[in-house]
């Protein structure tokens, strides 16, 4: 399990992200399904973390209908623990949710020390956020919004604006632009999705259902998007840093019906130690990008190596965009 580089005493990146969406939110409450949408985690990783954090007394859970539902917990540890999560995760969820309101924005992205913590790259705690807006947004609303959100981060948020035209090429401008795409950026995303958790439906880990494939508009826009892989690696160069054989990977790989897969992390930086995850991005055929395949994939996974093996999905852009400069293609 690879710790968390932004708060070091969590057991997870993952673990961290949960932790934020609910204790920022303390007045919402989400199905396990909706959590994971939020995180862009899988649904079967989020219902065992939420069980671990409802036995520690983190976490409150109940169920509505055939939907298992989960919120922050309020106890005497709550108030430090949201300081302690404003201070290191806080950053999406927060601006996510100043930034809705802000009209203009196309897209948005947190880069910087922070953005490299999140990623996992080690270092000091990041002092300050910077945010780059991409869009017609009105500077003195974008500084409003930065000043709220200082108020909860307790810390300077720098919000800087890029018109749709410079950042479609990025050339045109100092180099500032050029540099923020070629670096750690995770972008920010906010919809009706959230603290909507009673209204969402409910996956199959919850019900115990079969899932439906997942939306057309989802399963169309991640074929036809073409990842975008930094450097190559050789089978040799491959497999001097996996601790499991890179045929039977990939025959494991494609018997759970991934057409692409990528390596990512420490792993694909060749900075790993022998107990390091493999982290892997993969991507499904269209007809197999259920809920179902996603946990069938990630139990085949996890009987290949004596490490843990951390399957994402290239469904959520967010994160996509974030391990972006890691990628190395396996198959």
């Amino acid at each position: 399990m690879k710790t968390s580089a932004l708060l070091p005493i969590l057991r997870s990146q993952m673990q961290g992200e949960l932790l934020a969406l609910l204790y920022l939110h303390p007045e919402s409450e989400y199905s396990l399904t909706e959590a994971a949408a939020q995180i862009g985690a899988s649904v079967r990783a989020v219902h065992h973390e939420v069980g671990r954090l409802a036995d520690a007394g983190l976490v409150q859970d109940h169920r509505r209908g055939n939907m298992r539902l989960v919120r922050a917990a309020d106890t005497r540890l709550s108030r430090p623990l949201t300081e302690l999560l404003a201070l290191t995760y806080g950053p999406l969820p927060v601006l996510a949710q100043e930034l809705s309101s802000v009209a203009g924005i196309d897209e948005a992205y947190v880069f910087g020390s922070w953005a490299r913590r999140f990623t996992g790259e080690p270092g000091p705690p990041p002092a300050d956020v910077d945010v780059l807006v991409i869009g017609t947004a009105d500077l003195d609303d974008l500084d409003d919004a930065a000043r709220h959100a200082e108020k909860t981060l307790q810390r300077p948020v720098n919000v800087t604006r890029a018109l749709p035209h410079q950042w479609a090429d990025p050339a045109q401008d100092d180099g500032f632009l050029a540099d923020v795409r070629g670096k750690a950026r995770v972008s920010i995303e906010w919809g009706p999705r959230r603290g909507a958790g009673s209204n969402s439906a409910p996956s199959s880990m919850e019900t115990g259902e079969r899932s439906e494939p997942m939306s057309a508009v989802a399963v169309d826009s991640a074929a036809v998007c073409g990842m975008p892989v930094s450097r190559s690696m050789t089978d040799q160069e491959l497999q001097a840093v996996l601790p499991v054989q890179l045929d039977e990977l990939r025959r494991v790989l494609r018997a759970q019906h991934v057409t692409s897969a990528y390596l990512f992390g420490s792993r694909s930086r060749g900075v790993h130690r022998r107990d390091s995850d493999i982290d892997l991005l993969c991507v499904l055929s269209p007809e197999h990008r259920t809920l179902d395949a996603l946990v069938a994939l990630q139990d085949a996974a996890d009987v290949l190596s004596s490490v843990d093996v951390d399957i994402a999905t290239d469904i959520n852009s967010a994160f996509k965009n974030a391990v972006a400069p890691d990628l190395v293609k396996v198959m």
